[in-house]
């Protein structure tokens, strides 16, 4: 999707060929058609312009100052950023998304309610997957699966693994109740 935005999109509107300021121009251009893309409503709109502005001032200047932090702070950006994003992306419209987002940075008496309910699904498996998650998040697993990768049986488990998550990720999704293709709502 990406090559076609740029291909059809970016490119014929002159993509970075006509100065700083029409890149940043072309740039939001493609990422309002791209939210437009994924649904004909406002947030979806929102969300498009949402990424446009962070990639705008990313290579307006931004982003040099970003290379200079350390590290887990750059992840904690992206990481804030991304999941900003998708509240923008999951909404029902911009009124929920903002009142989502103001609710994930409230500190207030029904955000401590909501915690304590969390802290109820919270068993054994929870932590195992996210113990998980964290480990494979890490340059650590990385290097590990590099080094493993010529042999054949550390393949076929790794394939194996994998099929399991996605397995489970299905079973779940479809155990969890009514839940809509999100294209459908265009």
């Amino acid at each position: 999707m990406s090559t076609w935005f740029k291909d059809y999109v970016y490119i014929p509107l002159g993509g970075n060929r006509l100065g700083n300021v029409r890149t940043y121009i072309n740039l939001t251009i493609v990422f309002i058609v791209t939210g437009f893309w994924h649904g004909a409503s406002w947030h979806f709109i929102a969300w498009g312009l949402f990424h446009g502005f962070f990639l705008v001032i990313e290579r307006i200047g931004f982003g040099k100052a970003l290379e200079k932090i350390p590290v887990v702070f750059q992840h904690l950006y992206t990481l804030l950023v991304v999941t900003i994003g998708w509240v923008f992306f999951r909404a029902d419209s911009t009124s929920q998304a903002f009142s989502y987002i103001k609710k994930l940075f409230s500190f207030s008496a029904g955000n401590l309610e909501v915690i304590w309910q969390a802290n109820m699904l919270i068993n054994t498996f929870v932590i195992v997957v996210f113990l998980l998650a964290i480990f494979f998040s890490l340059p650590l697993a990385k290097r590990w699966l590099e080094r493993c990768a010529n042999n054949v049986y550390v393949q076929w488990g790794w394939m194996l693994i994998l099929l399991v998550i996605f397995v489970c990720s299905v079973v779940f999704i479809n155990s969890s109740g009514y839940n809509p293709f999100i294209y459908f709502r265009f």
